[in-house]
């Protein structure tokens, strides 16, 4: 078998590079506009030099991520047919791997005062990865320019510090309002859609903060003595134990473009891997998937669902995404190993 690894983490890597530069410029840069602030006034200048270092930052990450779509699609395909003939899961690599994951890694509980604040917790985390920029660049950079131009033009013996904070938090707390707001949706739908539950939340909510709990980003799985909880980044689920009748594999390859001026431009690959519960209980669906590590997929299947769990068969697709729709799970699940 070949010996190498689809979708390494190199974009996950400069994906955090890219972050950790972001915000050691965005130190200097605020520490130039409060040095500034006492002398002339130069924020226009400022602001296009933050500009092309932002641009420079982000063509920098493009560059290597870039890989040949050719290559990977036939990455894609030999991986396929690993899955499809069932060498992937019983390969002495994976399986290694598989072993020195369950040695190391044990059950946890959730560190949250409750079921809504944890889901309010990875929705925002979701977004975050997504647009990390808006209240780490953008805000800051408009609160210091309109602090700039209020103390040139209004308030000249105002601190600037003080303006530039108290306008950046102008921005960031209704930002941040309004996703939490958002959140609390999740919860009471699922209720609305689930009536026949409403008397049992505080059950369900002492169950989800003392199950044994599996992460990955802003994904969760968390299986209790008498429920299975979940969050997809989209909905929240509960599901008695009972009621689960099989557990399976749902695999994904998201080819990612970005889009420009001149068109689609491909820039990478990133392998999902998803547990899939089937359910008979009508109430609640017929079947539900979260995103995990592949390792903590396995070791749910194990350790809880060791008669109802196969590795033969798994689903595998390949999807088109769009970068800017898309919150990257690199750095929290490992790659396809083969």
């Amino acid at each position: 078998m070949s010996k190498y690894r689809l979708n390494d983490d190199s974009g996950g890597f400069y994906n955090k590079l890219y972050r950790i530069l972001i915000i050691i410029f965005m130190i200097i840069l605020l520490l130039g506009l409060c040095l500034n602030s006492g002398g002339e006034k130069n924020y226009i200048p400022i602001m296009i030099i933050s500009l092309a270092v932002m641009i420079a930052l982000f063509f920098f990450v493009i560059r290597h991520e870039r890989t040949s779509l050719n290559n990977n699609d036939n990455d894609s395909e030999y991986f396929g047919s690993l899955l499809e003939s069932g060498e992937y899961f019983s390969s002495m690599e994976w399986q290694f791997l598989y072993r020195k994951y369950d040695e190391e890694n044990k059950p946890h509980h959730l560190a949250s005062l409750g079921t809504r604040e944890d889901i309010c917790f990875r929705y925002i985390k979701k977004v975050l990865r997504r647009d990390f920029y808006i209240p780490l660049l953008i805000f800051p950079l408009v609160g210091g320019t309109f602090a700039q131009m209020i103390q040139e033009y209004m308030f000249p013996d105002a601190s600037f510090f003080m303006l530039m904070t108290c306008l950046t938090a102008a921005f960031e707390i209704p930002y941040f309002a309004i996703l939490y707001l958002s959140s609390l949706r999740f919860l009471k739908t699922w209720i609305n859609d689930h009536p026949r539950y409403k008397n049992s939340m505080k059950e369900i909510n002492r169950s989800y903060i003392t199950g044994d709990a599996y992460e990955c980003a802003y994904f969760c799985v968390v299986i209790g003595p008498k429920y299975i909880h979940g969050f997809d980044g989209e909905k929240f689920h509960t599901v008695l134990r009972e009621n689960v009748t099989a557990c399976t594999w749902d695999i994904e390859r998201l080819v990612i473009y970005a889009t420009g001026k001149y068109g689609e431009r491909y820039v990478g690959d990133e392998y999902r891997f998803s547990i899939k519960f089937q359910c008979k209980d009508s109430d609640i669906g017929s079947s539900f998937k979260i995103t995990l590590d592949q390792f903590q997929i396995k070791a749910i299947m194990d350790r809880y669902f060791p008669q109802i769990s196969s590795d033969e068969n798994p689903s595998y697709k390949v999807t088109k995404a769009y970068g800017h729709r898309v919150s990257s799970i690199k750095g929290y699940a490992s790659a396809p190993v083969i």
